[in-house]
């Protein structure tokens, strides 16, 4: 152990002179200065996102990610590259020859020092961090923030740094011990920056690349990680393992002939050494399927808010029927249940509407959430052994059919041919899918997710082959391929929105008159179960959806109750039709005349073809309108929306002044209303702000729809926006 002290100080007076603490300091900086000048010159912009945590841990968790994933690489890249090259060329490594000292002490010393950098580079990263936000805080902010401070959250973002980093200085200083020049260790490690990049296009993983592990570590945001060090650090402290060996042995005997080829013994003891390694990293590697509880599903969390929900409600996303109310004491819940709960889609929500959580749920899961939520946003941190579902339930694996149907518009088998080989490529990333912690999806949710995306591609070919009738082998052949993967649909699959309409679009017939009529008597003609009673539903539920008319759609409903076995589905029809009458669905809209900021006359007639979301408001009660037009702004890219803000106070002069005062953006479009008590005396509106939607003929949608406040605003737009 002296002995590595003593090489280790030896090494670190070489260094002292390459200005790499300074380096390390320059670097660091970067990420926190870069954010406190984008803060600096977007102060002024009116709808701010994200929440606030805390002052230190915002920034933190803000910059942790590009530090680690880049900035702290790149040092070490150049760290360990300049430390070499000043001994190759002044000729240092044939002079440790001569050094009281064993060539192991040598080799570690250098690693310990770069190590050391890191550790401190890491350190200036935390000072000029806090520095920063600390700074913003004071001076330029205009948003309210805690001064909390987390250490266990601050100490695990240390410690994950400083070990996923291990590996890469183990493999960049024996690539820069075994290339004399500067150049080419330097562009090899930029490769390894490079195909990082290229794994978060991708949105893949690549922990075959020592350059990696930081990757891996920084892939989720801290809060939501199961462990305090997992995969990435894992893969880390392997490939430092790795390196430091081969990079020793080959320092050693001054060659990699004399190292690993040399005779027979030396072939045998690499040949070991790589069965070994190769053993250890399919060990680390391999994914892990988290287990449940077993008899209990527990599902607990914490909320930070100015507004605490009295409760908090799990939900069945399919029928949206309440399973459970969770009472919210002190900002905590937690609820407990043996029942047997069947795997399926779930929601958790708070009962003020301000955030909800989608989950894949099944008997033993559990799940933990960290909760922060103001009037703008919510951020919910999931810890769960649920994790893969999750992140796979949203991925989308059939986007390739788009660009496919293009290119080969006029080449029908050729797009056949390419779609089948697409859809191979699909499965194959599903069925070897793991999140950045190696954790892996069970077996039914990864059968469910390949029969979803089977569906995917039958309504992409379908559509297709509707388009053009050419190639007409090549498209059975395929259909019969995708088809085999539906022939025993899971309860998952048999509960998705998708499947449904895919298998109804499969009864209407070619000849579109009594089509309704032909795809009911299809759907009753099936055996009594889910699947019956999910085609019924999606089929009314389409049919009602598109009816203006109150009466006709009781009719509709009606005629079809007695036809479920599963009561849950009538229920749920009961339910939309009592929100549609409630929302004046199909209702038309008073004929009005607005006025805009110009004087001109506006009508609802102008937007004829878009759905409106209409805001109605006073000069009393202006908070909100800010959040309107955010959420304008956010979804100002559909191209079936407008959004309108009406002002309904008696004083168009005093309305023409704050508007010039407060300006809105072109997707916003500024009107007042004269008469307005008149209309919301009619309207029997007594309390303003009033959301209202109308629909593209101009009808009610929504007469009290949920404001841009509450997390059903969002829903609704998400139901009915198009591009």
């Amino acid at each position: 152990m002296n002995n590595i002290i003593k090489a280790t100080k030896a090494e670190w007076i070489k260094i002292k002179g390459l200005g790499l603490i300074y380096t390390a300091a320059g670097l660091t900086a970067i990420s926190p200065l870069l954010e406190f000048v984008i803060k600096f010159f977007s102060r002024n912009i009116p709808f701010p996102t994200g929440i606030s945590i805390s002052v230190f841990e915002d920034s933190l968790t803000d910059n942790s990610g590009n530090f680690a994933k880049f900035f702290i690489i790149l040092f070490i890249i150049l760290a360990s590259n300049r430390i070499c090259q000043i001994d190759h060329k002044n000729g240092g490594w044939l002079l440790m020859e001569t050094q009281p000292v064993s060539k192991l002490n040598i080799y570690l010393a250098k690693y310990l020092n770069i190590v050391f950098l890191t550790l401190i580079s890491i350190c200036f990263f935390f000072l000029f961090t806090y520095a920063f936000s600390a700074l913003w805080q004071l001076t330029f902010s205009k948003t309210e923030a805690v001064w909390g401070f987390d250490v266990g959250l601050a100490i695990q973002i240390f410690v994950k740094m400083f070990v996923a980093s291990l590996g890469i200085s183990a493999f960049m200083m024996f690539v820069s011990m075994v290339i004399p020049g500067y150049i080419w260790p330097f562009m090899l490690g930029i490769l390894g920056l490079v195909l990082n990049l290229l794994s978060v296009i991708r949105k893949e993983f690549y922990p075959y690349s020592p350059l990696h592990s930081e990757q891996l570590a920084f892939d989720q945001p801290i809060r939501s990680l199961n462990t305090f060090l997992g995969y990435g650090e894992a893969i880390s402290v392997f490939w430092a393992i790795v390196s430091l060996c081969i990079g020793y042995l080959w320092y050693s005997k001054k060659s990699f002939k004399r190292a690993f080829i040399f005779n027979t013994k030396t072939i045998g003891r690499t040949l070991a050494i790589l069965l070994v390694f190769a053993g250890l990293y399919y060990f680390i590697q391999k994914p892990k399927q988290l287990k449940a509880n077993g008899e209990k599903t527990i599902i607990s969390g914490t909320i930070q808010a100015k507004e605490l929900p009295e409760s908090i409600d799990l939900m069945d996303a399919e029928f949206k029927s309440v399973i459970a109310k969770i009472p919210v004491k002190d900002g905590k819940f937690s609820w407990e249940s043996k029942d047997d709960l069947p795997l399926g889609m779930y929601m958790l929500r708070a009962n003020n509407n301000k955030f909800n959580s989608f989950m894949v749920l099944g008997k033993g899961d559990y799940y933990h959430f960290d909760v922060f939520y103001n009037d703008l946003d919510n951020e919910v941190f999931t810890k769960t052994n649920r994790k893969a579902e999750l992140q796979l339930a949203n991925m989308p694996f059939a986007n390739e059919t788009n660009y496919l149907s293009q290119l080969y518009r006029d080449s029908p088998e050729e797009y056949y041919k390419e779609a089948s080989k697409s859809f191979e490529r699909s499965i194959a990333k599903i069925e070897g899918f793991k999140t950045a912690e190696n954790y892996m999806a069970s077996d039914d949710f990864l059968q469910y997710k390949v029969q979803n995306t089977a569906v995917a591609y039958l309504s992409a070919i379908n559509d297709f082959h509707s388009k053009s009738s050419k190639g007409e082998d090549k498209y059975k052949e395929l259909e019969t391929k995708l088809k085999d993967y539906l022939k025993e649909p899971t309860s998952l699959t048999l509960s998705d929105p998708s499947y449904a309409n895919y298998v109804l679009k499969s009864f209407v017939p070619n000849d579109s008159q009594n089509a309704d009529s032909v795809v009911i008597s299809k759907i009753k003609a099936l055996e009594k179960g889910q699947l019956k009673d999910k085609l019924l539903s999606t089929h009314v539920n389409n049919l009602i959806e598109n009816e203006p008319n109150l009466v006709k759609r009781k009719l509709v409903v009606n005629q079809h109750l007695d036809s479920f076995t599963d009561q849950r589905y009538k229920k749920a029809l009961l339910d939309v039709l009592e929100t549609q009458k409630s929302a004046l669905r199909g209702v038309p809209f008073p004929e009005v005349v607005f006025t805009n900021a110009e004087g001109k006359a506006v009508t609802i007639g102008d937007f004829k073809g878009k759905y409106i979301i209409m805001e109605l408001w006073s000069d009393e009660n202006t908070k909100i309108r800010p959040l309107f037009e955010r959420r304008a702004s956010e979804n100002r890219w559909y191209k079936n929306l407008a959004f309108v803000s009406v002002n309904m106070g008696r004083d168009k002069q005093k309305w023409s002044s704050y508007i010039k005062e407060n300006p809105s953006a072109d997707y916003v479009k500024n009107v007042w209303l004269e008469n307005a008590g008149a209309f919301l005396e009619n309207a029997q509106i007594n309390t303003l702000p009033r959301f209202i939607i109308l629909d593209t003929s101009g009808n009610i949608y929504d007469f009290d729809s949920p404001g841009p406040d509450d997390i059903r605003f969002e829903e609704t737009i998400s139901s009915i926006a198009s591009y």
